[in-house]
């Protein structure tokens, strides 16, 4: 049986190196050939010529290819359900998307798991290792749920709290706890800049009332999209204070969270950004509705990001029950779940 190539372990001067030689290959032998033929027949994403380097280098330039830029991800705080003594499971892990050098060819693929650089973890409802990265708190997005809105203050940090850009909290947390949350971003957050209210769903009436029970988060990898002012003007909510304006319905909840500060004006505060003293109010924070969508093969077999929540309610998880992140995907011990009528 043959063996998996090795990757050459190149350091840095040894990739730029190696990236020179590329460099000449591709103007010794393509740009003379440019020059000759029509130039739209070279208006192409490819290089013809890269099966034809060493193997070495060609498992070098895989292995530079592994970690793409990061792309903004959604942080689900585990475990979904927390009691008043009890700690969210660290560190904080986001599901990424595999890179696309696994999809191209064998050789790619062997780079890629060879290199080291991609990080995996087991997941039980994908039956294999899933990639995953450490939570980064100026691009992605933190999801907090109903149970966690009431631990808030001591969910994570100072320096953590002091880090955070983006915030995501379930709509019944929002309206069951008006004092924690804006305490939190006036005294710990101060450089947030957006906060998500998020819903179930969009898809059917009646499904996002305000105090609705807990619903749990997608399962598998997923990301929050922005409702629209017409979508929001179909969704039906019980609520003694149902606007049917978007914007309306999100000034409602920053001029809650104005007044609990206000409440509290011998307390002081670095400035921040998120709050502003000048004006009062959260000023600096740009609220929006938003639900969770998954990333799933459609009927007609097209691939698209769509509403899977619909209500689900979570079990809970007991400490000693509580697996590293870093190994196991966690969020997976949150189902299967029964589907709740809200």
């Amino acid at each position: 049986m043959p063996h998996a190539p090795q990757v050459p372990n190149l350091n840095l001067d040894q990739l730029t190196a190696a990236t020179g030689i590329l460099s000449d290959i591709f103007h010794a032998t393509l740009v003379p050939l440019q020059q000759h033929f029509q130039p739209t027949i070279f208006a192409m994403a490819s290089f013809p010529l890269f099966p034809l380097l060493p193997v070495e280098l060609q498992l070098a330039i895989w292995a530079y290819a592994v970690v793409p830029d990061p792309e903004p991800e959604v942080c689900v705080v585990c475990p979904l359900f927390l009691t008043p003594d009890e700690k969210p499971t660290h560190p904080f892990i986001v599901d990424t998307a595999w890179p696309a050098a696994i999809h191209v060819c064998r050789t790619a693929r062997e780079a890629v798991f060879a290199s080291g650089a991609l990080r995996l973890r087991y997941s039980p409802v994908a039956g294999f290792a899933v990639p995953y990265r450490h939570f980064l708190p100026d691009i992605d997005t933190l999801y907090i749920n109903q149970s966690q809105v009431f631990l808030v203050s001591r969910l994570f940090s100072q320096e953590f709290a002091r880090g955070l850009r983006h915030l995501a909290v379930e709509v019944a947390g929002m309206e069951s706890d008006y004092d924690r949350l804006p305490l939190m971003i006036r005294r710990r957050a101060i450089f947030l800049r957006t906060l998500s209210i998020v819903f179930a769903s969009t898809a059917s009436p009646n499904v996002v009332p305000p105090r609705t029970p807990t619903f749990r988060p997608p399962l598998r990898r997923c990301r929050l999209r922005d409702i629209s002012s017409e979508t929001f003007a179909k969704m039906k909510m019980r609520d003694t204070w149902n606007p049917a304006n978007l914007q309306k319905y999100l000034d409602k909840y920053r001029q809650s969270m104005d007044g609990r500060i206000r409440v509290f004006p011998a307390y002081t505060a670095e400035e921040g950004t998120a709050w502003s003293t000048v004006d009062g109010s959260f000023s600096g924070l740009e609220m929006k509705a938003q639900t969770f969508v998954e990333y799933a093969m459609a009927e007609d077999r097209q691939e698209r990001w769509v509403e899977v929540c619909e209500g689900l309610v979570m079990p809970y998880i007991r400490v000693t029950d509580r697996k590293n992140p870093e190994e196991y995907r966690v969020l997976d011990d949150s189902g299967p779940a029964q589907v709740r009528r809200v």
